[in-house]
């Protein structure tokens, strides 16, 4: 259980807004955990007005289109030669280009990523339909699309399904399409995503664990999934000399 206090000397004129406020500082808690107490301040309902502000905003960038695809080459160290791609979503705010870091989370609460998700996986298959059709030696090389699922769209029945759709209409090859998941995702939904998994690598999409050593980090389980390759995280290997 978490409690949320209002301390301080905030003035109230009703006792909507004080429970309003204590209500705030509830919810605040228990995104930090169990069984803690959260306190008001006037700091976190500007937290909260900024983050409904960046919501609408985000839900008009949906319906007007504002996003792009950045796509990063992946390159082998070993044979400097191009391996394939991965497509990184932007929100792309007047000049300004905003980080996933920023709205990703409130589109995983709002239910938006969904959306967001599915825009992602149609207009990344067809820019690589694209290039291959412009460069025809790029499929014979094998180059691959890496794309991020989240920890939403693994309680959708629907997923494999739809990434298979998607590769039809484009004509591609399940070979030509990675699928990264988070090591976090993977341990929280461990049987149905092994389930899933499966059902991909039968349709030859290869499977990556991104941000590996942020969570359980071991590597016991990896043998009970059918994974293709591990990115390690940053942290994990940041002090490497």
């Amino acid at each position: 259980m978490s409690i949320g206090l209002v301390m301080g000397d905030a003035y109230y004129t009703s006792s909507e807004e004080l429970l309003r406020d204590a209500d705030m500082a509830m919810y605040h808690a228990k995104t930090k955990g169990q069984n803690r107490i959260g306190t008001f301040n006037p700091a976190l309902l500007q937290q909260v007005r900024d983050r409904l502000h960046l919501e609408v905003e985000l839900r008009q960038a949906i319906e007007r289109g504002d996003f792009a695809l950045h796509y990063q080459p992946i390159v082998s160290l070993r044979s400097q030669s191009l391996r394939g791609f991965e497509a990184l979503l932007r929100w792309q705010k007047g000049d300004t280009l905003i980080s996933p870091d920023v709205f990703i989370p409130i589109a995983e609460e709002t239910g938006l990523i969904f959306e967001l998700s599915r825009w992602v996986l149609h207009n990344a298959c067809e820019q690589l339909r694209q290039w291959q059709q412009k460069y025809p030696k790029l499929q014979s090389m094998g180059l691959s699309m890496s794309i991020n699922l989240c920890a939403n769209q693994f309680s959708l029945p629907t997923l494999v399904a739809e990434i298979q759709q998607t590769l039809e209409h484009r004509q591609l090859r399940g070979q030509f399409l990675k699928i990264e998941i988070t090591e976090s995702v993977l341990m929280q939904r461990l049987d149905s995503a092994r389930e899933i998994l499966a059902e991909l690598k039968a349709m030859g999409v290869r499977i990556n664990i991104d941000d590996f050593g942020t969570g359980y980090s071991s590597l016991s389980y990896l043998r009970h999934l059918p994974l293709d390759g591990i990115k390690i995280d940053r942290s994990f290997i940041s002090q490497i000399n």
